[in-house]
């Protein structure tokens, strides 16, 4: 396994994590508006859930991200700098995926509420960047 350096990890865990806190908020923000949909079907509740999910995935990755800054501190004491940091790595990266593929699950569905149409188009367009994040996060 590659064995990457401290400050490497650290400066991806701020990046992830900014990105985590920025897209939950368009996650919780997105399950606020569905929230107040009057249409009931199938297409709303999967797009309800999937935004729930999105959103809590996201503040699993923002916290997991900031254990990850704090283990990888150069001035990090030493009890603190010998906790969690895979488990953290871990739980960083899988919360930044679950909340990516969640979200891009629920605009997908997101259109089905309005017509077949537009669920069609939605859908294409959210497998579309899924593969284009899959493809992304298989290089790095």
């Amino acid at each position: 396994m590659l064995e990457l350096a401290p400050g490497y990890i650290r400066d991806l865990a701020s990046q992830i994590g900014f990105l985590s806190a920025f897209l939950g908020g368009f996650a919780a923000t997105l399950f606020g508006v569905l929230l107040t949909t009057t249409k009931e079907n199938k297409a709303v509740g999967a797009s309800i859930a999937l935004s729930a999910l999105a959103g809590i995935a996201f503040i699993v990755a923002v916290i997991a991200s900031t254990q990850v800054n704090a283990v990888t501190h150069p001035e990090a004491p030493a009890l603190v700098a010998q906790r969690g940091f895979k488990v953290g790595q871990i739980v960083m990266s899988a919360g930044f995926m679950l909340g990516v593929y969640s979200l891009l699950g629920c605009i997908g569905f997101a259109g089905w509420a309005r017509s077949r149409a537009t669920g069609v188009v939605t859908g294409i367009i959210a497998a579309a960047g899924a593969i284009a994040v899959t493809l992304a996060l298989a290089t790095l």
